[in-house]
């Protein structure tokens, strides 16, 4: 008798042990598939789309991107110019090292002190070393100025663009710019092709005089070497917001063909940030 008493509690014992470790179990697979919730009532596993698989808890807290302050102007997540543009929505931001948000000069040491030979306007200095671009600025400008033609043979403006150059430069290009900072600046919906990539030339070019050619050159996009920007389809252009789109855009932007749209360059992998409402790769 006393031995099946024994075995009665030693059976108790190895069932009891089973339950509490297949709990054990369950609770960390709830940590790992939910978030730490142990409650499976609130998650919906359901396929409303039919598309074979669980759809997402229509109801689970999803923390929206945050800006991350960098340490320039034009990535501090700060309207420094009181323009109600930011950072790489600025059409005076050409990169994320851009130290100054509210004129078209950069202020990065040794950058845009070029006059009449081009290099590409989007790596950080100044010269062609790195880059392979030589251009001369006369090939861009409408109504290039006396000062400027030295040197100038509008005949070699084709053959002075080399492989190297784009494919250098190309990638870091703002939408709506050429490789040598000719760009579609726009003031809500109004847009004008000016050269801001010298501002050693044109010092007294600014936002505000964007479309006056006093000021600020007029000029024609390096087609070969440019980033064009296209509100009719719904892509923007420096200086734009969703809300100066067309109406049939529904205040959504898209980029070019495999080119991720973004509000903010944490959304953006890793080596890119915002610029105009889409993904960009910038120099480091």
């Amino acid at each position: 008798m006393r031995l099946f008493h024994v075995m009665l509690i030693l059976l108790a014992f190895l069932v009891y042990g089973c339950k509490d470790e297949n709990n054990n179990i369950n609770n960390i697979n709830n940590i790992n598939n939910d978030g730490g919730t142990d409650d499976l009532d609130d998650i919906d596993n359901t396929d409303a789309d039919a598309d074979g698989g669980i759809d997402a808890d229509a109801d689970a807290d999803v923390e929206p991107p945050e800006c991350v302050p960098g340490l320039t102007e034009c990535s501090d997540c700060v309207d420094n110019d009181g323009n109600g543009l930011i950072d790489g929505f600025d059409p005076t931001c050409v990169s994320p090292d851009d130290r100054s948000e509210g004129d078209f000069t950069t202020e990065i040491p040794g950058d845009g002190t070029n006059t009449d030979w081009l290099d590409c306007w989007f790596d950080g200095n100044s010269g062609g070393g790195d880059d392979g671009c030589r251009v001369h600025i006369c090939c861009m400008l409408t109504d290039c100025p006396v000062e400027l033609q030295a040197h100038y043979v509008p005949e070699e403006c084709a053959t002075d663009l080399t492989t190297d150059c784009v494919d250098n430069c190309l990638e870091y290009v703002v939408p709506g710019c050429d490789c040598f900072g000719c760009c579609s600046i726009c003031v809500g919906s109004e847009c004008h092709d000016i050269f801001i990539g010298t501002p050693v030339n044109f010092p007294d070019c600014t936002l505000e005089r964007f479309d006056d050619p006093q000021y600020c050159a007029p000029c024609t996009l390096n087609e070969n070497c440019a980033n064009p920007c296209d509100p009719q389809n719904c892509e923007l252009c420096p200086g734009m917001t969703v809300d100066d789109l067309p109406p049939e855009c529904n205040q959504t932007s898209t980029c070019g063909e495999g080119i991720q749209e973004c509000n903010l360059s944490t959304e953006c992998p890793a080596m890119y940030y915002c610029a105009v409402g889409c993904c960009l790769a910038y120099v480091q």
